[in-house]
């Protein structure tokens, strides 16, 4: 079942978070969809790629380059590269439209109220 629902999603062990048409997140139970972070566990594929929210991307200090600090066995630490400038242009910031229905958002919620749909980054103006 794929659903925005609290209800509906209240009833699963296991809910899986999209972004994009990809598979970012495992959820387990007592699942929040509105606020996905307490609960987020990244999913890395078998190519190595793993998706950022953009939260985290904009804590980050956005796209770029990044070395590894530190790597053992369920831990990796990211620096940012030395003279590394993000390949973000500009200042981003979350959308304050929805792209799918046009939801005005008043605060700083990731996913839309109105049709569920995830919050893009956009250019600031």
């Amino acid at each position: 079942i794929v659903t925005h629902s609290d209800e509906v999603a209240a009833f699963c062990d296991r809910s899986l978070e999209l972004r994009d048409g990809r598979f970012v997140a495992e959820h387990g139970s007592n699942l929040d969809v509105d606020d996905l972070e307490g609960t987020r566990e990244l999913i890395v594929d078998e190519l190595g790629t793993v998706s950022f929210p953009p939260e985290v991307l904009m804590k980050m200090g956005g796209s770029g380059r990044y070395e590894i600090a530190h790597n053992e066995k369920g831990e990796v630490t990211l620096v940012t590269a030395e003279n590394n400038k993000s390949m973000i242009k500009g200042k981003k910031v979350l959308s304050s439209k929805c792209p799918a229905c046009n939801h005005n958002y008043k605060d700083d919620s990731q996913l839309c109220p109105e049709c569920g749909s995830s919050r893009p980054m956009v250019s600031e103006n």
